[in-house]
């Protein structure tokens, strides 16, 4: 079957394969940029300070930090690493995104603070907070691309 070689890549131009591995890359970099926040903060933050962190949020009035704060770890790391690898690529996307709405809306909201300068810097984080939303829509529309788990196998 020629049809089946061709997609295969066998029977495509250098050019063809070129631009589909540059794709490729493109798409894997892309992924994991949008996901570096998740897993750093994850891996760097509140893995190694778990006690520390689960008190600030208890600081924040959160209940039950210990139990909430090991789910959002559970979530950045199976939700970006879903998203960086493609494999499932929506629902970790899905899961990133749930995290993002009540973090957001709970720990940057930029309505709910007393000077200028102050409602600046949380404005930023909100926008950019947003931004990570809309990348997590996107991969939930789209999928996760080329170079992906999801693509290769067609899952």
């Amino acid at each position: 079957m020629p049809e089946a070689a061709a997609l295969r890549g066998r029977d495509r131009n250098p050019e063809d394969r070129m631009a589909e591995t540059l794709r490729s890359l493109l798409a894997i970099v892309g992924r994991l940029c949008l996901t570096a926040v998740f897993l750093v903060s994850a891996f760097t933050h509140l893995i190694p300070n778990f006690q520390s962190a689960a008190e600030g949020l208890e600081a924040q009035g959160l209940p039950a930090a210990p139990p909430v704060l090991l789910v959002v770890i559970a979530v950045l790391v199976i939700g970006g690493t879903s998203v960086v690898l493609g494999y499932k690529a929506r629902l970790g996307a899905t899961l990133l995104l749930l995290f993002l709405i009540p973090y957001t809306l709970y720990f940057q909201p930029p309505w709910n603070v007393g000077t200028e300068a102050e409602f600046s810097q949380q404005l930023v984080g909100f926008l950019k907070n947003v931004g990570l939303a809309g990348g997590m829509l996107l991969i939930i529309a789209a999928g996760p691309g080329p170079g992906s788990i999801d693509e290769r196998y067609h899952l």
